[in-house]
């Protein structure tokens, strides 16, 4: 086959079946927009981090998702809790942001794309109330020794998300949060019984 140029197009017929392409493509392109758009919320992004965890931290691990810690001091609303074999992750999920800035000390993060700019309460006292409640929760169900570790994740269904933290070392883009998860050391104190975690959890559900 020669070079292909618009100007062999001889027929109605072969340019018919060119704008046909043409048009399917775009189509396809509007489809796969309109799906990225709609899933650039928590709804999307939290079961794609919730898949991506379990993937990465082994087959026992188990998540809960979207849902309150109900206590006695009050509930406490959570993204993702993901037990794994030598810990509890609490898991903050931002689905908008291809560019953040923000810090441990700052009251209002900035995140941001080619279009738009958008401002989020600083998740890290949440995140901290929330180590407090599973803290009282473990000791409250007789567990020991159960390392609690914040994590927030930057899902972005349009790329991979930069991000500059003043203070925060627990935070990963969804592109690498295999690899962030890998990095961490193993605790010292070793495995947790993560099915009695998992079940002292489900009665504050």
């Amino acid at each position: 086959m020669g070079e292909w140029q618009i100007w062999k197009l001889h027929t109605v017929w072969d340019y018919f079946f060119f704008f046909l392409i043409i048009a399917a493509g775009y189509a396809v392109y509007r489809l796969a927009v309109g799906w990225l758009n709609r899933n650039r919320n928590l709804q999307g992004q939290i079961p794609r981090v919730e898949k991506r965890m379990k993937k990465s931290l082994g087959p026992e691990t188990v998540c809960f998702c979207r849902g309150s810690l109900k206590t006695e001091e009050g509930e406490q609303p959570f993204d993702i809790l993901c037990v794994s074999s030598d810990r509890v992750y609490t898991v903050r999920v931002f689905p908008f942001g291809l560019k953040v800035k923000g810090g441990a000390n700052v009251p209002q993060w900035q995140f941001s794309d080619n279009r738009e700019t958008r401002k989020e309460p600083n998740p890290v006292p949440g995140l901290r109330d929330l180590k407090n409640t599973l803290n009282r929760i473990f000791s409250r169900e007789g567990l020991k020794n159960v390392p609690v570790e914040p994590l927030i994740v930057f899902s972005d269904n349009w790329g991979n998300t930069k991000f500059h933290l003043e203070g925060i070392n627990y935070a990963s883009g969804y592109t690498k949060l295999s690899e962030y998860l890998k990095r961490q050391p193993k605790k010292i104190a070793g495995r947790i019984d993560s099915r009695a975690v998992s079940a002292a959890l489900e009665k504050y559900l």
